[in-house]
């Protein structure tokens, strides 16, 4: 529905960095990363959740690439 949701894993991954990082999206479902080292980022999230029509799961999935520049 496009509204922000509370809850939901967001990663964050920079071109040559060791490992993702991640947070939840706070109550009003927002996420905030420190952007720490110049390069390609690449921001994900999953929203996942029960059908409640069918047996198993919906989910929708995001991404944002972007070059962050040195400061």
């Amino acid at each position: 529905n496009g509204n922000p949701i509370p809850g939901v894993p967001v990663g964050i991954l920079v071109e040559g960095g060791a490992a993702r990082r991640y947070v939840t999206t706070d109550g009003s479902g927002r996420a905030s990363f420190k952007l720490e080292r110049p390069g390609r980022t690449l921001v994900f999230a999953t929203h996942l959740r029960r059908d409640p029509d069918e047996p198993g799961w919906r989910s929708d999935f995001s991404t944002l690439t972007l070059n962050v520049g040195a400061p």
